[in-house]
């Protein structure tokens, strides 16, 4: 970037992160409740799930690119993280996440 725009747009884009970090109420929380509340989403997900091959039955839908989308981050192996080891732990989503890489991106 060029020299004045280096000096001003991490600063923009960092506030702007800050502030709809806020906006949204995530900012708001310590660390550890934001993995607690993390946590009780992935369980969630777990459990609609349950031991169906996709969230809406038999075919994904658009509901499983989004979901996928994020559970393939969270366990991602080479990050280290509470998200990851609670996702881990749930087989039906790590199956899941084999079964849509798989039929996607074999």
């Amino acid at each position: 970037m060029p020299f004045p725009l280096r000096l001003l747009v991490p600063k923009i884009a960092r506030n702007t992160v800050t502030q709809n970090l806020q906006g949204h109420g995530m900012r708001r929380h310590a660390e550890a409740e934001i993995y607690q509340i993390a946590a009780l989403d992935i369980q969630a997900l777990s459990d609609f799930l349950q031991d169906k091959p996709y969230f809406m039955g038999e075919q994904p839908t658009t509901l499983d690119a989004s979901a996928y989308s994020c559970l393939a981050n969270i366990l991602n192996e080479t990050l280290i993280s509470p998200l990851r080891d609670k996702a881990a732990q749930l087989e039906n989503l790590v199956m899941y996440c084999d079964r849509m890489h798989q039929t996607y991106y074999a």
